[in-house]
């Protein structure tokens, strides 16, 4: 199955453009936060950077959704590509002016959330129903894997061209993705409406759309709080490392994001190759409940209880949070394609990537704050609880039924 997607030269286009938009956007990131905090020695201006990214997505990724539906997917993402590479351009001018980075970030923003539906709209485009859940394993695997690789690369590349010249580097990656866009085929949007009061009657019917679908529902949601938990735990990750393992902060890389990020590519492996084998909502189900016991065990894994082999069990629990958070991310995805009309998509897409802004931003803000109060483990050890309650909750379904078989067999539960 991995190997029939990978043939797939139109996907192959569409999945290299996410490979240089998503790796270059967050080196061009964590350039912009450093230099927010080497010029303001502020967690507040780091904090108005984040928002600048977020915002946009917040208040007009549903919008962008409902538009996309109306376009040509593929002159869509020309356009975004095309447009965010000429507004990278600008930061040459003004990278020492941290504030001024700001409007500029936000516009950037503003175009990603066009840039979003439009690619999530796509896949289904390019890729047969019964290679979904591949492409979209390979998706998920490349927005992790990307996080970690841009953030790492960005140093050397500082180092090595200077502030400038980086920038010139993700210019020219924005550049390559958007000649790879033009290599696609055409996707015209089913939706003709026009007008403002279309668009949010639009909006209004795909949100409607998602809280009538109760599989649709479990998707969007499964997707929103995954993300909140990555959010989360990557803000605790420097925390857990110093005060629970009682270790090196410079380590946090080492032991939670490389093992993490190893899970999730043999996650997405495994996806590709077996996936087809169980249903989207079991791998769904799966990945929550396992997930939430890796978090609970993890926040207890302290040198005074464990000695040396806390930071090796920290290692082989990232490693299993990886793959099996992957197990939630790219099967809801799917779910989503396959129970999305073509008319609907573009506007589900924005709906859902509104969500998961939205409340991984609350993480953000709050989780440092509640780690000062309680305990870096405690706090993960809570999250955990709260991923275990949403994976039950989710199959409450396979319990009742293996009630049913159990009992008739004159066992009680």
């Amino acid at each position: 199955m991995l190997l029939n997607i990978l043939q797939n030269r139109n996907f192959l286009y569409l999945w290299s453009a996410q490979i240089l938009t998503q790796t270059s956007l967050n080196m061009l990131y964590y350039l912009l936060t450093i230099k927010v905090w080497e010029s303001t020695q502020s967690n507040s201006a780091v904090s108005l950077l984040v928002l600048s990214f977020t915002l946009p997505a917040i208040f007009f990724g549903p919008i962008a959704g409902v538009l996309i539906d109306r376009w040509d997917t593929k002159k869509a993402l020309i356009a975004t590509n095309l447009i965010r590479s000429l507004l990278i351009l600008l930061f040459i001018f003004i990278l020492k002016s941290p504030f001024s980075l700001l409007p500029l970030i936000f516009v950037i923003s503003l175009v990603t959330q066009f840039f979003v539906p439009a690619e999530g709209s796509a896949i289904p485009g390019v890729v047969p129903k019964n290679h979904l859940l591949s492409a979209n394993s390979l998706f998920t695997m490349t927005i992790n894997v990307s996080m970690v690789v841009g953030f790492i690369l960005s140093g050397p590349v500082v180092r090595l061209v200077g502030s400038s010249g980086a920038v010139i580097v993700v210019f020219i990656c924005f550049l390559l993705a958007t000649f790879l866009s033009t290599q696609i085929p055409h996707i015209m949007g089913k939706s003709g409406g026009k007008g403002v009061v279309t668009i949010f009657h639009e909006l209004y019917t795909a949100l409607k759309f998602i809280w009538q679908n109760k599989n649709l529902r479990k998707a969007a949601l499964a997707i929103t709080s995954v993300n909140a938990f990555i959010m989360t735990l990557s803000a605790l990750g420097p925390g857990y490392v110093s005060q629970v393992l009682k270790m090196d902060v410079l380590d946090a890389g080492l032991i939670l994001v490389a093992p993490g990020v190893l899970g999730i590519i043999i996650g997405g492996v495994i996806l590709s190759t077996f996936g087809r084998d169980w249903s989207e909502d079991f791998l769904v189900d799966l990945g929550f409940i396992v997930s939430g016991i890796i978090l609970v065990l993890f926040s207890s894994f302290a040198p005074h209880r464990l000695g040396f082999m806390a930071p090796v069990l920290a290692i082989l629990s990232m490693f299993t949070l990886g793959v099996f958070g992957s197990f939630v991310s790219a099967p809801a995805t799917t779910i989503l394609h396959k129970m999305t009309p073509e008319d609907l998509r573009g506007r589900i897409y924005g709906v859902v990537n509104t969500m998961v802004n939205g409340v991984s931003f609350t993480p953000i803000l709050i989780a440092g704050g509640l780690a000062d109060l309680a305990g870096v483990g405690n706090v993960i050890a809570g999250f955990g609880v709260v991923l275990l309650f949403l994976g039950f909750l989710r199959a409450r379904h396979y319990l009742e039924r293996w009630g049913k078989v159990v009992g008739g067999r004159g066992y009680r539960l």
